[in-house]
């Protein structure tokens, strides 16, 4: 599974030596905490930094910030968030802790390479993780952010079963509250979406008592 991350541009002392700038800190389950308390998944030992100051968080589709009613503040692109407020992430957004540390957000499904090479006149489904690109006959289609990453999965397993589990420990943290009906609307949802650009076949089969499979149109 791709996780997103932080790379550090500025840090002020005393933390600096500890995360110098150009290192990577990868978001490997959200919500993401980040503060001064030893529960947070980014302990940052500065005085202006609250205990829970800040956390990222995966809100259906997209990624965002929610400032932690910190005392100094928590700022994105420069422009401070209210208290308990929550911004959406675009890659490449800064994103600053009080006076502590500056940090850029990755996205770990956006490429700045642009590529047009494509299977032409293709029937069935193809799928590029590093562009995050989903043709069906040729057609490009939209899915939403956690839909992509189920059928990639699936993609990339094609004709095996995958687990409930599996897709539980890639889409979900450990910190959600989990239940089976969660992920099955989570399938369902992704083949609403894929019929409605293939009526006449079902990309994803479902395995009494196993999980599901990826089945590409013959």
């Amino acid at each position: 599974m791709l996780h997103p991350q932080l790379r550090i541009e500025q840090v002020s002392p005393p933390y600096e030596q500890f995360l110098p700038p150009g290192a990577l800190v990868t978001l490997v389950s959200l919500p993401f905490a980040i503060g001064r308390g030893f529960t947070n998944q980014l302990r940052i030992e500065h005085p202006d930094v609250s205990r829970r100051h800040a956390c990222l968080l995966l809100l259906d589709d997209y990624y965002a910030v929610e400032d932690l009613a910190s005392r100094n503040g928590t700022l994105v692109n420069g422009v401070r968030l209210a208290e308990h407020e929550r911004r959406r992430l675009q890659n490449g957004d800064t994103l600053q802790i009080a006076s502590a540390l500056r940090m850029l957000f990755i996205d770990p499904f956006f490429t700045q390479q642009n590529s047009d090479v494509r299977p032409m006149g293709m029937r069935g489904l193809w799928l590029d993780s590093s562009l995050q690109t989903v043709l069906i006959d040729s057609e490009q289609i939209s899915l939403p952010l956690q839909q992509f990453q189920l059928l990639a999965l699936l993609f990339g397993r094609a004709g095996n079963v995958v687990t409930r589990e599996e897709i539980a420990q890639a889409l979900w943290s450990t910190d959600v509250a989990l239940t089976e009906q969660m992920i099955d609307n989570t399938v369902s949802r992704l083949r609403a979406n894929l019929q409605n650009y293939s009526v006449d076949h079902d990309y994803i089969l479902t395995v009494r008592g196993r999980g599901y499979r990826f089945v590409q149109r013959p």
